[in-house]
């Protein structure tokens, strides 16, 4: 492997860990958040304690939108595009450039590895093994 590539695998690498802190950072504001959601819900109403359950969900919530806001996007280590956003020219999973436009109700679609692409609800339904604008392979895994 060039030495350059390697590099660049590095660097994916490094955002990739980078943003699987923020997505643990958000863990626990929203486990206390339902937390306090159930508990406010299934008290007394003048419970003395319902403010303050109240005060500590509204503050895990923006705790959680800050931390979303915040958090950071991928990005190509050799061409510096976002990648969590929309496929281009290349294959997020395989790298191939033999990708089949989808239409009004259908994703984009690789020939080469018969991935749908599409983007839902619950996020994207590839992971990212290739840069989507250059082609570059930055993670066998994928993330």
């Amino acid at each position: 492997m060039p030495k350059d590539l390697e590099s660049m695998r590095h660097a994916f690498r490094m955002q990739v860990d980078r943003r699987r802190r923020y997505e643990l950072g958000i863990f626990l504001p929203l486990v206390v958040f339902i937390l306090c959601v159930i508990v406010a819900a299934f008290v007394r109403p003048d419970f003395p304690w319902n403010v303050i359950l109240v005060a500590a969900a509204i503050l895990c919530w923006l705790m959680i939108a800050a931390i979303g806001i915040a958090m950071p996007g991928l990005e190509c280590s050799n061409c510096w595009q976002k990648l969590d956003r929309a496929v281009h020219t290349f294959c997020p999973e395989c790298g191939s450039s033999n990708l089949e436009a989808g239409g009004w109700l259908q994703s984009t679609r690789c020939n080469s590895c018969r991935k749908r692409l599409a983007v839902r609800r619950g996020g994207r339904s590839w992971k990212i093994r290739s840069c989507t604008y250059c082609g570059v392979v930055l993670d066998e895994r994928g993330v």
